[in-house]
């Protein structure tokens, strides 16, 4: 396989990759953005979260 077509492969994988982890990394800021204005407003909500992320590493540290 030639350097030029291995040079153009890449730079195609380069950008289709580029975008789409810029499309991924926009959508997830979306997400954790409302999520975060939810909260915000309900700190019962935040508090609940909170608890089950630590029960949640808690049960699986234990093993």
């Amino acid at each position: 396989m030639p350097n030029h077509l291995a040079a153009a492969a890449g730079q195609a994988f380069v950008e289709y990759f580029g975008t789409w982890f810029a499309d991924f990394m926009n959508g997830f800021g979306r997400v954790a953005s409302n999520a975060l204005n939810y909260a915000e407003n309900r700190p019962i909500v935040a508090f609940a979260a909170l608890a089950a992320i630590v029960l949640l590493y808690w049960v699986t540290r234990s093993k």
